[in-house]
């Protein structure tokens, strides 16, 4: 499947990879979190979910990045995460510099 993390696997069998191990599951964790293969359709699936939750209110790179950290590990994390927000339609039309200047400040009236 992902050969990065295939290797990886041997070599916490050869007790060479520090902070990654196997748990009873067979599965891949590195500091207690999982570690994601490369198959395109599982790693869009984890960034849409924690994109688009409810509760998330359509975090940006950064609060999506420490959310995600959180649980997975994936390869170049950082890097996915940028991309996918940076393609997010939603979050390209909530942007600041996409807002309509509401006018010019009016001073308030001082009460006598």
């Amino acid at each position: 499947m992902d050969p990065q993390l295939d290797r990886i696997k041997t070599e916490v069998l050869a007790g060479k990879a520090p902070g990654f191990l196997i748990n009873k599951d067979r599965m891949l964790r590195f500091q207690n979190r999982v570690c994601i293969h490369a198959i395109e359709e599982i790693r869009r699936k984890i960034l849409d979910v924690g994109h688009n939750t409810p509760h998330s209110v359509r975090p940006g790179v950064n609060n999506l990045y420490k959310d995600l950290k959180r649980t997975f590990w994936l390869i170049n994390m950082k890097q996915e995460v940028t991309d996918y927000v940076v393609k997010c339609l939603t979050c390209q039309r909530v942007k600041v510099e996409h807002q309509r200047h509401v006018g010019l400040l009016q001073p308030l009236e001082i009460p006598e």
